[in-house]
Order: structure tokens, then C-alpha cells, then sequence
């Protein structure tokens, strides 16, 4: 579940992981899970310096 929460917070703007954890519930180290879950499967990418972004 937490992965489709994550997930909700992205767009196709690249934010960094202290301004989707801010904006979010999660604790670091579920955020961080969460993302590499969504990186895994295709639906986010990563961008250097920690920028996430939908695919």
C-alpha cells in the first residue's frame, strides 16, 4: 500500500525524496522502500541527487 501512496505523491516534475517524505505520512525508511518498489516495477525513475519522478 505504501508504494501506491508514494506513488500518488509523484508527477512528472522530479522532486527530491525530502520533499515527497515532507509531503508525506510515511516514515524514511517506508518511503524509501515504497520508492524502490515503484523503481522496480517500472513506474518511477530516479534522477541523480535523489529526484523521483513518474514514469
Amino acid at each position: 500500500m505504501e508504494a501506491k501512496g508514494a506513488f500518488a505523491m509523484l508527477d512528472r516534475v522530479p522532486r527530491s525524496f525530502d520533499e515527497v517524505l515532507v509531503g508525506s505520512t510515511f516514515s524514511p525508511a517506508a518511503l524509501a522502500s515504497a520508492l524502490v518498489e515503484l523503481e522496480l516495477t517500472g513506474l518511477v525513475i530516479q534522477h541523480p541527487g535523489r529526484l523521483y519522478e513518474r514514469i
